[in-house]
């Protein structure tokens, strides 16, 4: 049930924000989950029940070469995408180090473009998106898709990748790992796990493979993966609140249906499947999982896709009734014929930031502005509460 957005500028609770003002500090017990814009890459941070951090992402690419119209980067041409990251990162967080990292496929925008300008590290690898984060921000665990079997691609990015990930195992003791399909014990709380049991982090999909209570199902049937598909994905809870991600593999829904299928159950908020583009956030898994709240990160004239859209406003809703959707960017062009479907999206253009209160009971939403690296609060919205 969505209840009216109400704030109070009087109260200093970590969840009373006030538009123009920075967000109030997490405080120990709260869940922060925010999608950082840039409009050249894809990063979500988060900050769990007892202070551990998890970075789940942090592409970076330039605007030459590409093929379709983009938005504007921001906070502007100049910055770096990684910088941008670190910034924010420092500016919600200050234990000096994330305690997780995950990629979840090795695609630019989610681990960053070899762009020729870019440094070089004395390893050899170019510092681009997550190679690069890490000088500011350094991850205690690495996670990805395929550590350390990397021989089924050998393209110069992922080359760049494993010389990354080989140099800070080796001289900064950094631990890497595989994502464990079906584990819930890879991403656990470092500093006071026994205060909140009911927190989980379950790994349902990866490489094109979806764990089903037990079961494992080959969504690809045998066949070679494509590198969306093999992103990969978790469920969060924190009590009765559940937040589901998914990189990229939502596209042409070979893994987001069987995935919502094995969930089994609604849920409250969840990230836009590669990046709502055509062929994905199926009427089948919205159905299922019919969240209150979805926030998409994209960077492209076509993201979200009207069609897309339309679906993800309405479909598992009641008859009337239209989903929150938050969008950290959209094109100028993408709607222009579509006033009345641009009409019904919460909010767009900002960071985006989920933020759930002790116990998980209730959440509040908030957008941040991107114009500049202030990250000043543009506008609130909640409490929703969860189910």
């Amino acid at each position: 049930m969505l209840l009216l957005g109400l704030f109070c500028s009087c109260s200093n609770r970590p969840y009373h924000a006030v538009p123009g003002k920075e967000l109030p500090g997490w405080e120990e017990g709260y869940l922060d989950i925010h999608s950082i814009n840039t409009g050249r890459g894809e990063c979500t941070f988060y900050i769990l029940p007892d202070g551990t951090t998890l970075l789940v992402d942090a592409g970076e690419f330039h605007t030459g070469g590409a093929r379709h119209p983009m938005v504007e980067q921001k906070p502007d041409t100049l910055t770096r995408p990684y910088k941008v990251y670190s910034a924010y990162i420092q500016n919600v967080s200050h234990s000096g180090h994330i305690d997780y990292a995950l990629l979840t496929h090795y695609h630019m925008d989610h681990m960053g473009r070899l762009e020729k300008d870019y440094e070089r590290a004395e390893e050899g690898y170019i510092k681009t998106g997550m190679m690069a984060l890490y000088d500011d921000c350094p991850y205690r665990v690495l996670v990805d898709r395929s550590y350390p079997d990397y021989s089924f691609d050998d393209s110069k990015a992922l080359k760049h990748w494993k010389r990354f990930v080989d140099a800070k195992k080796e001289k900064d003791g950094m631990r890497v790992e595989k994502f464990d399909l079906g584990s819930d014990s890879q991403f656990v709380l470092v500093n006071n796990p026994e205060k909140y049991p009911d927190f989980k982090v379950m790994n349902y999909h990866v490489n094109g493979l979806v764990w089903n209570d037990g079961e494992v199902l080959d969504c690809w049937e045998g066949k070679p993966v494509r590198e969306n598909g093999a992103s990969a994905g978790f469920l969060l809870s924190y009590g009765k609140f559940d937040w589901f991600t998914g990189g990229d593999a939502g596209d042409n829904g070979k893994v987001e249906k069987p995935t919502a299928r094995a969930i089994g159950r609604q849920i409250e908020a969840m990230k836009g499947h590669h990046h709502m583009s055509w062929h994905t956030m199926t009427p089948q898994m919205l159905e299922i999982l019919r969240p209150q709240v979805v926030v998409n990160q994209s960077f492209y004239a076509h993201q979200p896709w009207p069609e897309t859209m339309r679906n993800v406003l309405t479909v598992g809703m009641p008859e009337g009734q239209v989903r929150d959707v938050f969008l950290t960017n959209l094109h100028d062009s993408t709607y222009v014929n579509e006033e009345v479907t641009l009409a019904k999206v919460k909010a767009y253009r900002g960071h985006v930031v989920i933020r759930v209160l002790p116990g998980g009971d209730s959440f509040y939403v908030y957008m941040l502005d991107d114009s500049n690296m202030e990250f000043k609060v543009k506008s609130v919205y909640g409490p929703y509460e969860c189910n």
